[in-house]
């Protein structure tokens, strides 16, 4: 996938997220590792964290889907109250996800990322036994 080509799937996800005061260019100048618009992106398993008070956007190669679970669910994945949002892509197509965990009488709790990015004391919230769902 061309780097052109990505920077237009992350664009329209961060729009759809409110995220997005860039233009596609400014998204090409924020991406991590930096790349030249007309490169290629080898990966069939991509993962994209927009995060926005630095503001940066991470681009993560994978080789295998698990890999992209697993970022998702780690302590750096979307329950960083750093990251604003994850977008993962595979095979060039962006891939919807829920994530859900326990709560202390182990209730399943959907967890939304827009109540989090609201909260005021977002940080020390823990966030046990997470489950990904693709959609």
């Amino acid at each position: 996938m061309k780097v052109s080509k990505l920077t237009e799937l992350v664009a329209t996800e961060l729009t759809q997220y409110d995220e997005c005061p860039w233009t596609l260019s400014e998204i090409i100048e924020l991406l991590d590792p930096p790349r030249e618009p007309n490169s290629e992106v080898k990966s069939e398993f991509l993962l994209v964290e927009y995060v926005a008070h630095v503001p940066q956007i991470l681009l993560h190669e994978f080789s295998f889907l698990q890999e992209i679970e697993d970022r998702i669910l780690s302590v750096s994945g979307i329950t960083n109250a750093f990251t604003s949002v994850i977008i993962p892509i595979v095979q060039g197509e962006v891939r919807r996800f829920s994530v859900s965990y326990s709560d202390a009488r182990g209730v399943r709790i959907v967890f939304d990322k827009a109540a989090q990015l609201a909260d005021p004391e977002p940080f020390g919230r823990q966030h046990p036994n997470l489950k990904l769902e693709w959609k």
